[in-house]
């Protein structure tokens, strides 16, 4: 029994061998699949380090609003040389005052996962004090172990300037439309431009009858003793920015008053006030006449950019406007007192007329409207054939009664050149019997009527272009991040019949993406200046022809 004992004790090592070379080559399976799941983890790290440190867009990580991871795009954005410079700031320093409350509690809900919205605006604080308009979209990420918030960072400065500089525009011109008072105008174009850019001061003077004097027509954030100084200032070839301006008729630029030429019988009353720069432009009417000029001042060292060029410009069409519409309404209200005549800046025109149509009498204004050389060319003319429907007229006439005026009778008529203008008629008939006549006053509202058409227009136009932005940023976000997957999935296919299929994918959603920037930038088109759309409108339909012939399907 002990032998046999001893026999069996000796063959149990051995059947534990296999066993045990099973378990050490399943051990060794699990070490290599663990090394190359950790090898595998680090590479997809480093490459999504690589797509976040070469991404256009800002990318930050923070906790409790301290920045603990930012991209090379992010200290960009912000002004800084390197990321690092952020890690560790609070990133509600680097909001503007308004939006720190907001943005606040966009974070406290998100991070308590209640509903708030992915994406907003916000004013943001660059490293050298002045503003940007940024879009946040934010969501909740684990950092460390902890809730933390990811946010990716888009400048739309530029676009949000845009889009206020028109909506100031459009609220401008509405009131020179509606006929508020020219100070109330200037003013409120003055400081609207101040709002577009940090440390202006801007200035509006007016040419003096007398043609070389210049006047006070708006500044309301220069000292008032300064304004006082300037008005009536004599224009001439040396006298400072603005008298200079408006007497050569040209843009003149002074960066440094205190070493200028043209400010030496000025400079100590700009720099008491503390004024160091001043760009002054001629502000001309719509026959080249100069009417004033527009300023921007400055308290320091200052060269004008291309958007403070773009200011300039806004501005002094719009003032232009604001004047020479205020000069033909004190002609108009002269003219009232003079003649007692109803004119309206050569639109309105006065007439008489029988029942049947021959006219008797107008005036030059009525002649204008509709074409004719003289009053004289009107009276030999039936006042039937200004109607494009004749059947106009006699809805009128059906709507005459004795001692009773028909006022604001729109119709259409046409022009001796082919056009068709639409006027309003203020008509009454005048005596009795065969001395009878019709005496009315006709206004013509064409512009007016295609500026209505024009505004309708332009506001379906934006709510498009709005739509379309829209949709390209919501496609521009996954289709990113399918391109980039795509990408690592093509370096690492296995086949090579897997690597063509992930090919042509990377292709087409690269095309998708060439069409979602394409339709961008047809939408920008809406911001840009007439003369820019009609070439860039061309270039991308003519783009998008030859992509459709290159690509048969």
């Amino acid at each position: 029994m002990a032998k046999q004992a001893k026999r069996r004790d000796k063959t149990r090592p051995a059947a534990r061998v296999p066993v045990l070379r099973a378990r050490i080559a399943a051990l060794e399976v699990r070490a290599t699949a663990v090394k190359k799941a950790e090898a595998a983890l680090r590479e997809s790290e480093t490459r999504y380090r690589v797509l976040a440190e070469q991404s256009s867009l800002g990318i930050v990580i923070h906790k409790g609003f301290t920045i603990r991871y930012a991209n090379p795009a992010l200290a960009a954005l912000f002004g800084y040389n390197t990321p690092e410079e952020l890690i560790g700031v609070d990133l509600r320093s680097a909001l503007a005052p308004s939006d720190r409350s907001p943005v606040e509690g966009y974070c406290a809900a998100r991070l308590q996962g209640e509903p708030v919205p992915p994406r907003y605006r916000c004013q943001a604080i660059h490293k050298d004090g002045t503003r940007l308009w940024v879009e946040v979209t934010a969501s909740r990420v684990s950092w460390g172990g902890e809730a933390a918030v990811l946010g990716t960072v888009a400048d739309i400065t530029e676009r949000e300037r845009s889009e206020e500089l028109t909506r100031g525009q459009t609220r401008l011109l509405k009131m020179v439309a509606r006929g508020a008072p020219l100070p109330e105008v200037l003013e409120a174009l003055t400081r609207m431009i101040e709002e577009h850019s940090d440390g202006m001061l801007a200035s509006i003077l007016l040419l003096d009858p007398d043609g070389v004097h210049l006047r006070h027509g708006a500044a309301p954030s220069l000292p008032a003793s300064y304004t006082r100084a300037i008005d009536g200032l004599p224009i001439g070839p040396d006298v400072g920015s603005c008298g200079s301006a408006a007497y050569l008729g040209e843009p003149v630029v002074v960066s440094k008053i205190d070493t200028d030429a043209r400010w030496v019988a000025y400079r100590d009353l700009a720099l008491s006030h503390g004024l160091r720069a001043c760009w002054s432009t001629p502000i001309k009417s719509s026959d080249g006449r100069v009417l004033g000029t527009f300023a921007l001042y400055y308290r320091d060292v200052r060269e004008p950019g291309l958007w403070e060029m773009r200011l300039i410009d806004v501005a002094t069409r719009i003032a232009g406007i604001a004047i020479e519409r205020h000069g033909a309404e004190e002609t108009r209200r002269h003219s009232e007192q003079r003649y007692r005549l109803l004119f309206d800046r050569n639109l309105a025109g006065v007439f008489r007329s029988t029942r049947a149509g021959r006219m008797l009498d107008c005036n030059s204004a009525f002649a204008r409207l509709l074409g004719y050389p003289s009053p004289e060319a009107v009276l030999a003319v039936n006042a039937r054939e200004f109607y494009v429907d004749v059947a106009d007229r006699q809805r009128l006439l059906a709507r005459l009664r004795p001692n009773e005026a028909v006022t604001n009778h729109e119709v259409q008529w046409r022009r001796t050149d082919g056009d068709v203008v639409s006027v309003l008629l203020n008509i009454q008939e005048a005596g009795q019997g065969p001395s009878a006549c019709l005496e009315g006053v006709v206004i013509d509202i064409t512009d007016r009527k295609r500026f209505e058409n024009a505004e309708r227009e332009a506001g379906a136009l934006r709510s498009v272009a709005h739509l379309a932005n829209a949709a390209a940023h919501e496609i521009n976000n996954p289709l990113a991040v399918i391109v980039g997957r795509l990408t690592m999935l093509g370096q690492r296919a296995p086949t090579p019949a897997e690597g063509e299929w992930v090919t042509k994918a990377l292709t087409a959603a690269r095309r998708i993406q060439e069409i979602v920037q394409q339709m961008t930038e047809i939408t920008r088109l809406e911001y840009m200046p007439e003369s820019e759309n009609i070439p860039r409108a061309l270039d991308i339909r003519r783009s998008s022809e030859e992509d459709t012939e290159s690509d048969p399907r």
